[in-house]
């Protein structure tokens, strides 16, 4: 197995247990339709971030505050929009986002990037075969033996 190859499958491992642990984080919780009600400034070096901060409704009837534990330069939603937030029902301050992108967005990337390398790797080991397959006549082919 070349470096190609070890580097992909060890990212299809991290995508893998990222993807797992995004359905278990949903799995576990329940699922509450809520409203972004503010983005707060992070200022930083870069630039300014920010963090987006809702309001949802847990099932017992009680309002509740999520607020992202990380800054972004684009948080996705702005204040009003609607939003689905996944909250554990002993303890809905134990919550998170909805979304695809804040649960399996990270797995998909790194998923990418594997697929992307392997897929790569396949095409440098056999591109020339293909490549000749496709252009050159079966003389052609013959000769370059």
């Amino acid at each position: 197995m070349n470096l190609i190859n070890i580097i992909a499958a060890s990212l299809l491992a991290v995508s893998a247990t990222l993807a797992f642990s995004g359905n278990r984080f949903i799995r576990e919780r329940e699922i509450a339709a809520g409203r972004v009600t503010d983005r707060i400034a992070v200022r930083g070096q870069k630039g300014t971030t920010y963090k987006i901060v809702a309001t949802f409704t847990d099932k017992a009837g009680r309002s509740n505050v999520y607020e992202s534990s990380f800054s972004s330069s684009s948080p996705g939603y702005k204040i009003g929009d609607p939003i689905r937030i996944c909250y554990k029902a002993e303890d809905p301050s134990d919550c998170g986002v909805y979304s695809f992108g804040y649960r399996f967005g990270p797995a998909w990337i790194i998923l990418s990037i594997a697929a992307a390398l392997a897929l790569g790797g396949w095409g440098f080991r056999n591109g020339q075969a293909v490549m000749d397959s496709i252009y050159l006549s079966q003389t052609e082919r013959m000769e370059l033996r």
